[in-house]
């Protein structure tokens, strides 16, 4: 097929979409992440803190979804096992009283669901690292 084809516009505008997605669920988790933080302080909760951990993430996604943007394939797998691995436990904890995420468990469950597609469909658009064996 010719480099302007339909296919290779759909693999472009698919990994645009992953990288969107990706950088929405980053910064959505680090402003839920600041506010929780923030109330938990000025509530003088000693633990408030212990939740910046899930800044993590947060860095995960929006690494992911730079990487995704340049066509990497190693951003590729890393939005791919970020988005699995925040909706384990959005699956596991849905509900619990003090679980922060629970007003967004449903956004972040379909924008899961959405990187994972969108990466897995636009596979062969991503390149390997040039310092990856076999590349």
């Amino acid at each position: 097929m010719p480099e302007g084809s339909a296919r290779t516009t759909v693999g472009r505008l698919g990994l645009l979409g992953a990288s969107v997605l990706c950088f929405t669920c980053g910064v959505r988790i680090g402003g839920i992440t600041m506010q929780f933080v923030i109330e938990g302080e000025q509530n003088a909760n000693p633990l408030a803190i212990l939740a910046l951990v899930y800044l993590l993430p947060a860095v995960a996604y929006c690494l992911a979804g730079y990487l995704v943007l340049t066509q990497r394939r190693v951003g590729g797998w890393l939005a791919v096992l970020t988005a699995a691995a925040w909706s384990a436990p959005l699956w596991a904890y849905d509900g619990e009283p003090g679980w922060p995420w629970t007003e967004s468990t449903q956004f972040f469950l379909v924008a899961n669901l959405g990187i994972i597609l969108l990466v897995v469909l636009s596979w062969r658009r991503l390149r390997p690292s040039p310092r990856q064996v076999g590349a």
